[in-house]
C-alpha cells in the first residue's frame, strides 16, 4: 500500500487500522478515522482476517471521520463476504458521517438493504 502524501488532509490512527474485540459471538471490528480511497487497500486487507471464519461481526463506526465512496464499497464488501461464509454484519454504532454517506445513497446499516425508514422502526 502507498501511504497518503503527508499534506493530503487524512486522519488516520496510528496502529492496527482495525481493532477486534473477541467475545463468544460477535466480533466487534472498530474502525476510526477516514476510511477512504487514500486507506482502503490498507483497511481490506486489515479486515480480510475477519471474512476467513464466516463469523457473526459487529462494526462500531463512532469513530469514522470521513467515508467516501471507496470506504462504502469496502464495508458493502466485507458484508457481501461474509455473508457468503454464512456470517453477518452488524453496524453496532455509527458516526455523522456514515449516517450521511448511507442517507446518500438509500442504505441502512445492514450495508445493503434499501429501506427509508428501516433504521427508525420502534424509534417512535
Amino acid at each position: 500500500a502507498v501511504p497518503a502524501p503527508a499534506d493530503a488532509g487524512c486522519r488516520r490512527q496510528v496502529g492496527d487500522p482495525v481493532s477486534r474485540t473477541k467475545k463468544p459471538r460477535p466480533t466487534r471490528l472498530t474502525m476510526s478515522g477516514d476510511v477512504t480511497v487514500a486507506f482502503a487497500a490498507e483497511l481490506r486487507d486489515a479486515l480480510a482476517p475477519s471474512v476467513i471464519d464466516g463469523a457473526d461481526h459487529e462494526l462500531d463506526l463512532a469513530g469514522v471521520e470521513e467515508l467516501d465512496t471507496a470506504g462504502l464499497q469496502l464495508l458493502v464488501a466485507l458484508t457481501r463476504d461474509v455473508n457468503r461464509r454464512g456470517g453477518r454484519i452488524v453496524a453496532a454504532t455509527s458516526s455523522p458521517a456514515v449516517d450521511e454517506v448511507l442517507a446518500a445513497v438509500g442504505l441502512d446499516l445492514r450495508f445493503g438493504e434499501t429501506g427509508d425508514d428501516s433504521r427508525n422502526e420502534g424509534d417512535e
